[in-house]
């Protein structure tokens, strides 16, 4: 069953509540919605402003991953060149399929190891999305938080979406809530690289965006602060991960299917 037929069957979970699985608890903002789709702890979660899919301009996938599953699962992370990896994960996802693949990026986030993937994809209703797939390894236990943004409403759904990813707090953790920043090399920059920077001052690059939309510069329209390079005293943080693995030198990179 797929994310839409789920939908259509499940209550929603009243916003300020916590969600909780195997291992992890995800305190929920007011005016989420989030959708449970399975006993385990996994839910669909909706963004403020956004719809269940497969009309979601922003959503958040959160899975808790047991540890007997971590090995497989990792291994995806590993092979999503693969399209006989990345389409079955984009239909799981309620997409129609996953266009380019950013390589794979190792940091510290929520107290955990973080191993990232971005991809650009298109939804169900042929809106183009772009996405990242963080799997969250803590010693105790593992989370998978997939979140998928339409390219062209990013500025209204990043900082909540990611501020909500942010919030998520693995056992055996006490990783206070990072803030969710936009960072550009410079003013003139085509893309913008949207952070979670941790308290205790590790930056995750989680998601890159484009810096302008349709012609239109669109940076300033971001719910939340953005800094550029030539600023280096903008938050007293200090890059501790972000390690990419694969041949490619920028983390905007992306290769064509």
């Amino acid at each position: 069953m797929n994310l839409v037929d789920l939908f259509k069957l499940q209550p929603t979970i009243n916003p300020g509540m916590s969600l909780t699985g195997y291992g992890y608890t995800a305190p929920l903002p007011p005016g989420f919605n989030a959708i449970p789709i399975d006993a385990f702890g996994s839910y669909c979660v909706i963004p403020p402003g956004s719809n269940p899919p497969p009309m979601s301009v922003a959503v958040i996938l959160l899975s808790p991953v047991p540890p007997q599953a971590f090995p497989m699962v990792l291994q995806t992370y590993y092979n999503f060149e693969n399209p006989m990896v990345a389409l079955p994960n984009a239909y799981g996802l309620g997409l129609a399929n996953i266009l380019q693949v950013a390589p794979l990026r190792q940091s510290n986030m929520n107290g955990a190891l973080a191993y990232i993937r971005e991809f650009d994809a298109v939804s169900m209703n042929g809106q183009p999305m772009r996405m990242t797939a963080i799997l969250l390894q803590g010693q105790n236990s593992s989370v998978q938080a997939v979140i998928g943004i339409n390219v062209y409403q990013w500025t209204q759904f990043a900082a909540s979406a990611l501020q909500f990813v942010a919030g998520i707090q693995l056992a055996g953790t006490s990783q206070v809530p990072g803030e969710v920043r936009a960072f550009m090399q410079h003013q003139e920059a085509s893309d913008v690289s949207l952070q979670i920077v941790g308290k205790d001052k590790s930056v995750t690059d989680v998601m890159t965006l484009p810096a302008e939309v349709e012609g239109k510069s669109v940076v300033f329209k971001f719910e939340g602060p953005v800094y550029f390079g030539d600023n280096i005293d903008c938050s007293n943080a200090e890059v501790s991960g972000n390690i990419q693995i694969g041949k490619n030198n920028t983390q905007s990179s992306r290769r064509s299917r």
